[in-house]
């Protein structure tokens, strides 16, 4: 490991680091950006949150000083899914990404953590379903409800009691 990683790694006063994206001029799609704020509201000193439009490469520095990371956002389901937790693993010290394109997802990210800062923190990906992404649409009630569901799901996270199934 090389020096500046090394000291990337160090325990910082941010042990998780939460991530939570989307639209919030397209309806569900800001579910991710709700469940930000909510984390917000809670004052976790312990964890620092990230909420933004769309996933960025420049995030990987704040995911390699990380010992945890939540990745937050919506997904295009069926109405009346539930909302889902799944850990994401590296494959042999890569995430399975490919190349960042205009907008990164969660395994990019980690992959740029990696190959940057020989970072490899525990992470995890809290997704809620949508079915209303037209531009001015309010939440829908099913995203409402799973929204409930995503904040539970990501306190017993917080309280390192892990919830749903792995990847």
């Amino acid at each position: 490991m090389s020096a500046a990683a090394e000291t990337r790694r160090r325990p910082g006063t941010h042990p998780t680091l939460l991530i939570g994206w989307g639209n919030e001029l397209r309806g569900d799609d800001a579910a991710g950006r709700l469940l930000a704020r909510t984390v917000v509201g809670w004052g976790r000193d312990e964890v620092r949150v990230i909420e933004a439009h769309q996933l960025l490469p420049e995030f990987a520095d704040a995911v390699a000083d990380a010992a945890r990371v939540v990745f937050v956002d919506c997904r295009a389901d069926a109405p009346g899914d539930a909302a889902r937790t799944t850990r994401i693993t590296d494959r042999g010290g890569r995430f399975g990404a490919g190349g960042l394109g205009h907008a990164a997802g969660p395994e990019e990210i980690l992959d740029l953590a990696w190959r940057l800062y020989e970072a490899r923190p525990e992470a995890w990906l809290v997704t809620v379903p949508g079915s209303e992404f037209g531009v001015g649409r309010p939440l829908s009630a099913e995203t409402r409800s799973a929204i409930v569901e995503a904040e539970e799901s990501i306190r017993k996270l917080l309280s390192n009691n892990p919830p749903g199934k792995e990847g």
